[in-house]
């Protein structure tokens, strides 16, 4: 279990949210698990996510990204 989760609320921010995953994962403190909600998103947010789901800059098994959407479909994974 991760000593931090970060919760990021996410609405139509399919142009920011590769970058915000990709900060918070460089953080120095390793053990963090990010949580992205999607709220409905009418852009392509929730492919992004997913898309940043699998490697995260590289990186694996440092932070677990999911997200979910309005209509309580997984959109991403957990790694």
């Amino acid at each position: 279990m991760p000593k931090i989760s970060i919760i990021v609320p996410c609405y139509n921010v399919s142009n920011y949210i590769e970058q915000c995953i990709s900060s918070l994962v460089n953080q120095t403190f390793p053990d963090i698990e990010i949580i992205c909600v999607d709220d409905g998103s009418k852009d392509k947010t929730g492919e992004e996510i997913k898309k940043n789901s699998t490697n995260v800059n590289g990186k694996e098994d440092i932070a677990r990204v999911a997200s979910i959407s309005a209509n309580d479909d997984m959109i991403g994974g957990l790694i």
